[in-house]
Parts: C-alpha cells; structure tokens; sequence
C-alpha cells in the first residue's frame, strides 16, 4: 500500500482496492453477483500507487488543469483551512515531479501491472 500516505482511511480504501482486484474477475467468490443484468466479471491488468516509496514510473502532465486541481483543493476547506498557504505544499510537490521528466507541473504514479 501507500507507504507515503498519512491519512488512515485513504490507505485503508487503498488497500481495500488492492484487496478487491483478484476476486473481481474471479466467477465462484460470489456468482450470485453476476446473475444481476449487465454484469460481468471485472478485468484489472494494471494498478497505479500513488505517494509510494516505489520508484515512480508513470508522469502525468497537469499542468493544463492545475488551475482546477487548486480550486478543487481550495473547495476542501475542511482539510485546507489556510486557504492557498495550505496547499503550497501540493504545488512544491507537483513542480518536482514535472521537474524530473521536464514539464511544470506533473502527478507521479508507480504502475503495477497484474494478471
């Protein structure tokens, strides 16, 4: 799981996800699932972490939504209640992982792929 993340509950969903990707695609964990219509068993072939201590190997270029991202951040007032001061952190973060593969702002993810 998410060795970087502090929050309890954002790595308990974490882990709980990881948890639920080999039994979506597996047809005897809870056949009756499948008999609803428009069901299917699931397919999960990759999974990315994200704020892991593995060495990311995915970059996304934010750097065209990142004025949402900090409204979106901003609007979470409970959790930033110093406003922009707050999420300061969030852009030091993002321009360091651009800075690796050359673009201003980037979202860094390790990727895993399963069977």
């Amino acid at each position: 799981y998410w060795t970087g993340q502090v929050h309890p509950d954002h790595r308990a969903a974490g882990q709980a996800a990881l948890d639920a990707y080999m039994p979506a695609k597996m047809p005897l964990y809870h056949p009756e699932q499948l008999a609803a219509a428009d069901t299917a068993l699931g397919k999960v072939e990759r999974i990315f972490l994200f704020a892991t201590d593995r060495d990311p190997d995915i970059y996304i270029d934010v750097a065209s939504v990142y004025p949402q991202k900090e409204a979106a951040t901003l609007a979470h007032e409970s959790q930033f209640p110093k406003g922009t001061e707050s999420i300061e952190w969030m852009r030091e973060l993002d321009r360091n992982a651009g800075q690796v593969v050359g673009l201003a702002y980037a979202e860094r993810f390790k990727e895993i792929r399963v069977w």
